[in-house]
């Protein structure tokens, strides 16, 4: 292979890479062999799944930071109240705590879904007499529609 084969190999295999959005950190100091022998592509690979991971888990914060963003500030608080009820920790006995980590799970999921329908029904089981003094405003009451009718629209569909 000429020099001036050599040189156009580098810069396509440059090109090539950077299109993939991989920075292996190549400069004008190598050779075709050191892209050719050695263990090139599996360093090649592993930065690829490094930067992959990186962005991936960026995602992810984003995403939840702005599941967060848009949480209803009551939705919150009512959840909020409720974990620190039934907080396993908190328990006297240990069937208290085996149902409270349960009652915890639950919440848990509750959270993760923003499932309204389901946080009321755990803050009947979990607090009947409303010691926490809870209330639900008109903007909850919106939100609490809307959810209900899109999980009514889902279980619809789902059919």
């Amino acid at each position: 292979m000429s020099n001036s084969e050599k040189e156009y190999a580098k810069e396509m295999m440059k090109n090539m890479m950077k299109d993939a959005g991989i920075d292996i950190g190549l400069d004008n100091d190598f050779s075709l062999e050191d892209i050719f022998g050695g263990n090139f592509f599996e360093n090649i690979s592993q930065k690829f799944h490094e930067e992959h991971s990186k962005k991936e888990e960026k995602n992810k914060h984003k995403q939840k930071e702005e599941t967060n963003k848009n949480t209803d500030i009551n939705f919150q608080k009512i959840y909020k109240g409720l974990i620190k009820l039934c907080h396993p920790d908190l328990s006297k006995n240990e069937e208290e705590k085996t149902h409270n980590e349960e009652l915890t799970k639950k919440l848990t999921v509750v959270w993760t879904n923003r499932d309204y329908y389901e946080l009321l029904t755990l803050w009947l089981e979990i607090d009947p007499t409303n010691s926490l003094n809870l209330e639900i405003n008109k903007e909850n009451q919106k939100n609490i529609i809307k959810n209900l009718t899109d999980k009514n629209f889902a279980s619809r569909t789902l059919r």
